[in-house]
C-alpha cells in the first residue's frame, strides 16, 4: 500500500506471501524526522506491540478485513477463531480506516471504524467495541450477555454522560500578573502584563473540564528607545463593551477529559484560541533583551554540552545509531475532537542600525567608511516591516490517536509549513515598497463593506439599507484613504532613513534618533520648526565640522569635516523635507481611519544607576516618566525630587530645575517655573500656592499666573508643600555645590 512520507508517526503494513509456501509479513514502518532529513525505518511488528488488534472473545469464529475502496480492490481475509486474539494491519494505510466484519453463520457484514472508539452491535447476538488496549487500538468481540472486563478501564458510557452534576470543582481568578525582566545594571528592560486570569476545574461522574482563560496580554519596552507596546492583543472596531457584554478573552484554553479510560488519555474535546495579536520589534531593544539574557546565562553554573553535528556526506550514515532504537511508545493519547483555532499576528520590525553600530565600534571605526555607512543606509531601510499579518491556519483533527511526541511533531509540522507559507508577506511589507501588502488588505476591506453592508441591510428594511450605504461607503473611504496615505508615509520614512545613514554625522543620527522616539512616546507631531533645524543644522555644518575636525585631527581632520560638513548641507534639509512629508501623510491617514495610542501598563522601575533594585513605587515611577516626557524630552536629565497628582486631570512634578503643573494624561504644561525662583509656599486648607520672582510660562511658553495647586484633602497639601520646600532647599545647596566645586550625590524623595 501507499504511505505518506510527510506524516511523522508509524503505519503497520501487510507484506503478501511470496509464493504458495510462504507467510505473510507484518511490518511497522515508523516515520522519523531529524533537522532536514526524514527517515523511514522498516521494522518486524511484534505481536505485542501491534498499532491495529482483533480480540475475538466470542463463541464463534469471526472473518475481518479492510473495506475495499471499489469492487475490483483485493483485501486480505484475517480468521480469527474464537477466543483467539489477532494484529491487524492495513493493505491500504492511506484509505479509510475501516474494518469490514462477518460473523460465522450471518448473511450480512458489519463495517465498524477503527479510528473511533465506541461500541457496535453484530449479527447473532455479539457485542463489539473499539477500545485502547496500551498502545493497540483493539476491537474486541463477545457474547452481548457478558459484561466488558474493568481491566482495561473500559465500561461502559451509557448514563455516565448524562451526569453533568459536579462532584468537585475549583475557581481561581486574578485580575492580573506581572513580570519585570531587569538587566544587569538594574534597569528594567520589559514588563510582561497578564490580565484577568480566569481558571476553572470540574470533575463529574464521568469527565475533568478544564478552562484557562486570559482577558488580555502585553509585553510593554520598559528602555526609552523604540515602540512601548511590544506585544498586545488588537482591537477591532464594533467590539463588544461591558455594557452589550463581556469581551472576547486574548487567550482560551478548554478540554475535557474522559475518567472513564485508565489506560490512556481520552479526551472529548481540545481546543485552543488565540485573539490577533500586534508583535512591534525594534532593534535597540532587542539588544537590550539578549545582553539581559547574556548576563542570565553568564551567571549561570549550569553547563549545556556541545551537541556534535553529524554529517550524512561524511559519516555514510554509520553514526545516525538513534535510527536502531525503537521509539518509546509512551502514553497514548485520543481525541474525539482536537482543534488549534488561527492564529494571526500583525509582524512590524523596526531597524536602527545598532547591530552594526555595534560592530563598528568592535571592528575599529569602521563607521567611518563611506562603503560601511552605504551598507547601514541599506541595511535599516530594508529591513524595517509595517505591519505583516502572518497568518496560520487552523489545525483541525478528528479522533487522532498518538503519543505526545507524535502529536507535537505533527502541530510542529503544520505550523512551520504554515510559516513558510507567509514569508511573501514579509517582503510584501517592507516599507521601503509602500507597505503593498497592507495596502492591498485595505482596499479589498473597504470594497467589501461597501457592497456587503448594504446587502446586509436591504434583507431586514429599507432604513437598515440606508445605514448599511452610510457604514459601507465610509468604510470604503477611510480603508482606501489610510491605505494610499499610509503607502505614500513609508516610502518617504524609508527615503529619509536612509539619507540620514549618509550623512556620516553620528552625533546627527543620535540625535534624530532620540527626538523621534522622544515624539513617538509623546505622541507629538512633526512641526515646521524641525524642518527649519534641519536646513539650519546643514548649512551650519559646513563651518562646524571643519572646524571640530581640525581641533580633534589637525588638517587631516579639517579636510574630513569638511567633507562631512558639505554632505550634511545636502543631506540634512533633505531629509528634514522627507520627515515633513511622512509625517503630514502619516497624519492623515490616521485621521482618516482613526487609532487608538495603548500606553503602558504602568511606568518604567525607577533606577537611581547605583546598582540596588529597589521595591516598585507608583509615585516615583509616574514622576520620572513624566520628566521624561515633558517638553519632548527635554527635562529627562533632571534630577527628580517629588511627584504629586492633584485633584482632577493634573499633577506636580518638581525637580532640582523646575516646578511644573502639568496634564497627567497629554504631559501638556500648565504652567512652570524655575526652582530657584520660588520664594513662600502657603498651604490655604487643600489647596497650595506658591510665590515666585518670575512669570510662570506655559505650554507655548506665554506667560501665565501660577493657579493654586488643589489636593484631595489637607495632609496631602502639607506634603505637596513640603516636598517642594525640600526641592528648593536641595536645589539651593546643589548651586552653592557646584559654585564651590565639591561633587554632589543622587537623591531623590
Amino acid at each position: 500500500g501507499l504511505i505518506e512520507p510527510e506524516q511523522v508517526g508509524g503505519v503497520s503494513i501487510r507484506f503478501p506471501p511470496d509464493g504458495n509456501n510462504g507467510s505473510s509479513l507484518n511490518v511497522f514502518i515508523e516515520i522519523r524526522q531529524r533537522r532536514a532529513a526524514t527517515f523511514v525505518i522498516f521494522r518486524v511488528e511484534k505481536d505485542d506491540k501491534s498499532q491495529f488488534a482483533i480480540d475475538n472473545r466470542s463463541g464463534v469464529d469471526v472473518e475481518a478485513w479492510q473495506v475495499k475502496p471499489n469492487k475490483e480492490s483485493l483485501s486480505t481475509l484475517y480468521k480469527i477463531a474464537a477466543g483467539s486474539r489477532l494484529p491487524f494491519s492495513w493493505d491500504r494505510p492511506m484509505h479509510d480506516r475501516q474494518v469490514e466484519l462477518k460473523v460465522a453463520g450471518a448473511r450480512d457484514s458489519v463495517q465498524v471504524k477503527m479510528d473511533q472508539f465506541g461500541e457496535h452491535t453484530l449479527p447473532g447476538g455479539l457485542h463489539a467495541e473499539v477500545f485502547a488496549d496500551g498502545s493497540t487500538r483493539a476491537l474486541r468481540i463477545r457474547d452481548k450477555t457478558k459484561t466488558p472486563s474493568n481491566a482495561t478501564g473500559t465500561t461502559s458510557r451509557s448514563g455516565a454522560d448524562g451526569d453533568e452534576e459536579a462532584r468537585y470543582s475549583l475557581q481561581i481568578k486574578m485580575a492580573g500578573l506581572g513580570v519585570s525582566v531587569i538587566d544587569a545594571k538594574m534597569d528594567e528592560v520589559m514588563y510582561v502584563g497578564i490580565l484577568n486570569v480566569d481558571m476553572s476545574y470540574r470533575m463529574t461522574r464521568s469527565d475533568y473540564e478544564t478552562e484557562f482563560k486570559i482577558g488580555g496580554v502585553q509585553v510593554d519596552n520598559q528602555t526609552d528607545k523604540g515602540p512601548e507596546i511590544v506585544l498586545g492583543v488588537e482591537k477591532k472596531d464594533g467590539e463588544a463593551t461591558s455594557e452589550e457584554g463581556p469581551p472576547p478573552v486574548a487567550l482560551h484554553l478548554s478540554t475535557v477529559k474522559s475518567r472513564i479510560y485508565k489506560d490512556m488519555a481520552y479526551f472529548k474535546y481540545f481546543a485552543f484560541q488565540l485573539r490577533e495579536l500586534n508583535l512591534d520589534l525594534e532593534e535597540t531593544f532587542i539588544m537590550r533583551l539578549l545582553d539581559a539574557a547574556q548576563n542570565v546565562v553568564d551567571s549561570s553554573t549550569i553547563t549545556v554540552p556541545e551537541e556534535k553535528q553529524e554529517d550524512l556526506r561524511t559519516s555514510g550514515y554509520t553514526r545516525l545509531r538513534f535510527l536502531r532504537k525503537e521509539a518509546m511508545l509512551g502514553e497514548k493519547m485520543y481525541f474525539e475532537l482536537f482543534q488549534l483555532h488561527p492564529i494571526q499576528v500583525n509582524l512590524s520590525f523596526f531597524g536602527t542600525g545598532a547591530i552594526l553600530d555595534r560592530a563598528s565600534t568592535e571592528g575599529g571605526g569602521l563607521s567611518y567608511n563611506p562603503m560601511f555607512a552605504a551598507m547601514k543606509a541599506l541595511g535599516v531601510v530594508i529591513t524595517n516591516i509595517d505591519r505583516a499579518p502572518i497568518c496560520l491556519n487552523a489545525l483541525m483533527l478528528e479522533r487522532p490517536f498518538a503519543s505526545q511526541s507524535d502529536l507535537v511533531s505533527s502541530i510542529r509540522k503544520h505550523y512551520r509549513s504554515q510559516l513558510v507559507q507567509q514569508l511573501y508577506k514579509l517582503v510584501g511589507s517592507f516599507e521601503f515598497l509602500g507597505n503593498p501588502v497592507g495596502l492591498v488588505s485595505n482596499l479589498g476591506t473597504g470594497m467589501k463593506d461597501f457592497f456587503y453592508e448594504p446587502a446586509q441591510g436591504i434583507m431586514k428594511s429599507p432604513h437598515e439599507f440606508a445605514k448599511g450605504m452610510h457604514k459601507g461607503s465610509m468604510s470604503l473611504f477611510s480603508n482606501s484613504t489610510y491605505g494610499v496615505f499610509n503607502a505614500a508615509s513609508k516610502i518617504t520614512g524609508s527615503m529619509s532613513k536612509s539619507l540620514v545613514q549618509l550623512s556620516c554625522d553620528s552625533d546627527y543620527v543620535k540625535k534624530r534618533a532620540d527626538a523621534q522616539s522622544q515624539r513617538l512616546k509623546t505622541g507629538t507631531k512633526l512641526s515646521s520648526d524641525n524642518t527649519l533645524s534641519e536646513f539650519s543644522d546643514g548649512f551650519m555644518g559646513i563651518f562646524a565640522k571643519p572646524m571640530a575636525g581640525a581641533r580633534e585631527a589637525g588638517a587631516s581632520g579639517f579636510f574630513s569635516g569638511l567633507g562631512k560638513g558639505l554632505l550634511g548641507a545636502v543631506v540634512k534639509p533633505t531629509a528634514g523635507l522627507m520627515d515633513l512629508a511622512s509625517k503630514a501623510t502619516e497624519v492623515a491617514s490616521k485621521s482618516a481611519k482613526g487609532s487608538q495610542v495603548a500606553k503602558r501598563l504602568r511606568p518604567p522601575r525607577v533606577s537611581l544607576g547605583d546598582g540596588i533594585l529597589r521595591q516598585f513605587d507608583a509615585r516615583s515611577a509616574h514622576g520620572c516618566d513624566s520628566m521624561r516626557r515633558l517638553r519632548e524630552g527635554s527635562w529627562k536629565d533632571n534630577r527628580y525630587i517629588g511627584f504629586c497628582v492633584l485633584d482632577g486631570s493634573e499633577a506636580v512634578l518638581v525637580t532640582d530645575k523646575h516646578v511644573c503643573v502639568h496634564c497627567f494624561n497629554d504631559h501638556q504644561v500648565v504652567w512652570q517655573v524655575p526652582i530657584g525662583k520660588v520664594g513662600a509656599v502657603k498651604v490655604d486648607n487643600k489647596q497650595v500656592i506658591i510665590e515666585s520672582s518670575e512669570k510662570p510660562v506655559k505650554q507655548d511658553n506665554t506667560a501665565v499666573e501660577a493657579s493654586p495647586m488643589v489636593c484631595a484633602d489637607g495632609r496631602y497639601a502639607e506634603y505637596l508643600a513640603d516636598v517642594i520646600r525640600r526641592g528648593v532647599s536641595l536645589a539651593t545647596a546643589e548651586g552653592l555645590r557646584r559654585a564651590a566645586g565639591t561633587r554632589s550625590g543622587e537623591y531623590m524623595l
